[in-house]
């Protein structure tokens, strides 16, 4: 687990901080970071998005989403898919939602011809 990091301000940063891994890996597999380690300089929310701030093999910092590494630990669904499931259930659900308002939609089209 990591210490409490601190935003350029001086604050504290939000509680989360506390349960992020101080090292931690990109998972987004179209990420050009995809499996390198780094370690985490801060944490930061950006436009409502959690982030996390690091140094890349240059020694620049860079920003990368929370959710696309494992900083915060694994989803479950990804941890117990292991690969075998690309979406989540709740969004084949929407999906589906969305394919009958649309045949939903193109029946009235048809209708109106």
């Amino acid at each position: 687990m990591t210490e409490i990091y601190m935003r350029k301000s001086g604050s504290v940063t939000a509680p989360i901080v506390r349960t992020l891994k101080r090292k931690f890996k990109v998972i987004h597999q179209f990420h050009p970071h995809f499996r390198k380690e780094f370690e985490l300089v801060s944490y930061r929310n950006s436009w409502k998005k959690k982030c996390v701030e690091y140094e890349d093999e240059n020694g620049e910092l860079s920003v990368i989403p929370l959710n696309w590494t494992d900083a915060e630990g694994l989803d479950p669904f990804i941890e117990i898919s292991k690969g075998r499931s690309f979406f989540h259930i709740k969004a084949l659900l929407r999906l589906c939602e969305l394919a009958a308002d649309l045949k939903t939609k193109t029946a009235k089209i048809n209708k109106k011809c």
